[in-house]
């Protein structure tokens, strides 16, 4: 069974921002996507007022790719908003992880099985409570309590770009977008200056069952309406509108 997020007292998570991360216990996700092609498009991150969407913080989604006029915006990864969806992404990112928010709200993170609409809802959604809103095309880093290897991020989730699984461009250290589970509950995390390999390390030290990391680098955006000091203006047409529990 894939890990679900429920509703439960937080956990503990000083620990985790004692090592550099900006740590956001999550009580509701929602898909954005604002790619060219897109059905009903949002608005970009940058562009999108919080106080009107309803959300606490915004941050950056699945790794895109570039084509002559669009700067990161095309998604590798399966999008599905509403339950319907929005881009299929290309063949290299069909094993890679991926943010499920079912009906009900529920948010599961794994490993995608496929991407199409039918894929999606085999492997994330559950009897009655299909999946509303799905994010794939992102690094999984742990799995099932169990650090991911280099060559299944290289092999099984194909990050070649200019290296292999951990030494790809995309885990290079930067700034990183993350959704984790730990003891039951969602949390989105901000790894700052940090290469894949060490937000693995460090995330599974501190008792993380499963991590997905998403976009970095120039594609990493975070903007709250509660901390307007701390902020990243990266471009990706993807994100999650986040609601915090509190």
């Amino acid at each position: 069974m894939l890990p679900t997020a429920r509703a439960t007292p937080l956990a503990p998570f000083a620990d985790v921002t004692a090592r550099g991360y900006w740590v956001y216990p999550v009580s509701s996700l929602t898909v954005l996507d604002s790619a060219p092609g897109t059905r009903d498009p949002d608005l970009p991150s940058s562009q999108l007022n919080l106080g009107a969407a309803g959300f606490d913080c915004l941050i950056n989604g699945g790794f895109t790719f570039d084509t002559p006029g669009h700067y990161h915006a095309h998604p590798a990864g399966a999008v599905m908003r509403r339950g319907v969806l929005d881009h299929a992404g290309v063949d290299r990112a069909a094993s890679r992880g991926g943010v499920a928010v079912l009906m009900d709200g529920t948010i599961v993170v794994g490993r995608a099985q496929g991407q199409t609409a039918r894929a999606i809802q085999d492997r994330f959604g559950q009897p009655g409570n299909p999946v509303r809103d799905f994010m794939g095309g992102g690094a999984l880093l742990i799995e099932d309590g169990t650090a991911v290897s280099s060559d299944d991020l290289a092999q099984r989730q194909r990050f070649l770009q200019g290296g292999r699984g951990l030494a790809a461009s995309q885990m290079h250290r930067t700034e990183h977008a993350v959704v984790g589970i730990r003891d039951g509950q969602a949390f989105v995390l901000i790894a700052r200056n940090k290469a894949g390999r060490t937000i693995q390390s460090e995330l599974l030290a501190a008792g993380f069952t499963t991590v997905v990391k998403f976009d970095g680098g120039s594609g990493a955006f975070f903007r709250s309406a509660h901390e307007p000091r701390r902020r990243l203006n990266g471009h990706n047409s993807l994100g999650f509108g986040i609601c915090l529990r509190s």
